[in-house]
């Protein structure tokens, strides 16, 4: 019987993971929570521009009256969806590549290297700014974009995972038993490289948060008016000095999310580390 991996240890995984968990759960109830808490329409001019923090506008307006809080509220599916769209396409595009190349026919392995050294040879903000400029500005071409961008990441170190798992006893065990590439790959070094896949997909979701907030900024999300953080960003940074507070919400939100994810990755990684997982 060939050997897998054993199942992580859930109650040290969980004691490791609960403070950021915790914050992650509080995110949820407050995306939960936003039809409810946020009482003014995110695009309705609901008070005078600029006004500062109230009790009826708890995070001010913004340069044209619209209510901050409402619109950090609204805006926080869409960066985090945007966000997941980005990390999904990214895996599932890295993944391939590397089994791709993992699969040892000449010309596949030859064509995944290929494909990673170009997608490696430009910046990743660049290559994101040129698709998005290629396929049209929109959210959705954004997260698309960005998630091809961030692919030859993903794929080069799912890469790194699987040559470590290739080397393990239960592998040359499989192979001695007949077993073809493609159910080595199949069936053996991803379903162990999972755990740590979820990890590399949690940092590409943290980097693709950046990534779409500074697009956006740029301008490139289609709708100017979309209560998207980065572009309550781009529209924030012309009144900072009267009204900072209507940059300062979007940019703290998006902080806290990045940084709470990455918290997160880093107890996980941990958890799966330890002895005995």
């Amino acid at each position: 019987m060939l050997h897998r991996r054993r199942p992580i240890r859930v109650c040290a995984m969980w004691r490791d993971a609960r403070p950021t968990l915790a914050l992650i759960a509080l995110l949820l109830s407050v995306l939960a929570a936003a039809p409810l808490v946020a009482r003014l329409d995110p695009q309705a001019l609901s008070g005078a521009p600029q006004l500062p923090p109230s009790w009826v506008h708890p995070l001010g307006t913004d340069m044209i009256g619209r209510d901050v809080l409402s619109r950090v509220l609204a805006g926080a599916p869409l960066s985090m969806g945007a966000a997941l769209i980005s990390a999904g396409v990214a895996m599932c595009t890295g993944i391939g590549l590397a089994a791709l190349e993992e699969v040892r026919v000449p010309v596949l392995s030859a064509l995944a290297q290929a494909i990673i050294r170009a997608l490696l040879a430009i910046p990743t903000l660049i290559l994101a700014l040129g698709l998005t400029a290629v396929v049209g500005s929109s959210l959705l071409n954004v997260a698309i974009a960005t998630g091809i961008a961030y692919s030859a990441l993903a794929a080069v170190m799912t890469r790194s995972l699987l040559q470590v798992i290739r080397a393990q006893p239960y592998l040359e065990a499989a192979i001695s038993l007949g077993a073809s590439r493609l159910r080595l790959i199949s069936a053996h070094m991803l379903p162990n490289a999972l755990p740590s896949l979820v990890v590399v997909t949690i940092v590409l979701f943290s980097y693709a948060m950046v990534a779409n907030g500074a697009l956006l900024f740029l301008g490139l999300g289609g709708d100017p008016a979309l209560p998207e953080w980065g572009a309550m960003l781009a529209e924030g940074r012309y009144v900072f000095r009267s009204a900072p507070w209507a940059a300062v919400a979007p940019g703290a939100a998006l902080m806290l999310t990045v940084l709470t994810m990455n918290i997160l990755a880093d107890r996980l990684q941990r958890a799966l580390s330890a002895p005995g997982v």
